[in-house]
């Protein structure tokens, strides 16, 4: 195997894909002499978020996002639902989710870590934030910002800097579990 000499005898292009759409690949791995047999070396996964993204609709999550340099994924829409499906959001940007002017949004079983801010909503209504895990922000885990009628419920925060939740201009937050 000589690195960095990697030879593409196939391209797939995205013009007329959509997010739903389902792909079948097969990946077979040659090292100049022969094909692998091992199934693991002809595995990959093509995740339907990249870093940066943003959520407009309600999705689960398949596959995590790793090392998001800025934002991990926004939300743009009112009405969404984020169920992480526990996987793991990391990055060193500064936000890992961020919800802005958005109402009625559920955040949940996200795992989200490394992030200056790992979950920030600002100027929200009737939202919710619920069993979630974050670790290791480098300011807050949980910001809250101009966010009324909410409910924050079962997140186990640990390991920030300067707080776990911060709320800021927030009221009517109930059912709190911190």
């Amino acid at each position: 195997v000589y690195p960095n000499n990697l030879t593409n005898i196939a391209a797939v292009g995205a013009i007329a894909t959509d997010l739903s759409d389902r792909w079948n690949c097969t990946v077979v791995m040659y090292d100049g002499v022969t094909n692998e047999s091992d199934v693991n070396n002809a595995q990959m996964t093509i995740s339907t978020y990249l870093c940066g993204d943003e959520v407009s609709s309600s999705t689960t999550l398949k596959t995590g996002l790793n090392s998001c340099s800025d934002t991990g994924l926004t939300i743009t829409s009112d009405d969404v639902v984020l169920d992480c499906n526990r996987t793991l959001i990391t990055g060193t940007g500064s936000r890992g989710i961020y919800v802005g002017d958005k109402d009625r949004v559920t955040i949940k079983n996200c795992n989200v870590s490394g992030f200056v801010d790992s979950i920030v909503f600002q100027n929200s209504l009737n939202s919710w934030v619920i069993n979630n895990t974050i670790n290791g922000s480098s300011r807050v885990g949980l910001f809250l910002e101009g966010v009324n009628h909410s409910t924050v419920l079962a997140n186990k925060i640990t390991d920030t800097v300067t707080a776990g939740i911060f709320l800021n201009g927030s009221i009517s937050n109930y059912n709190n579990s911190i």
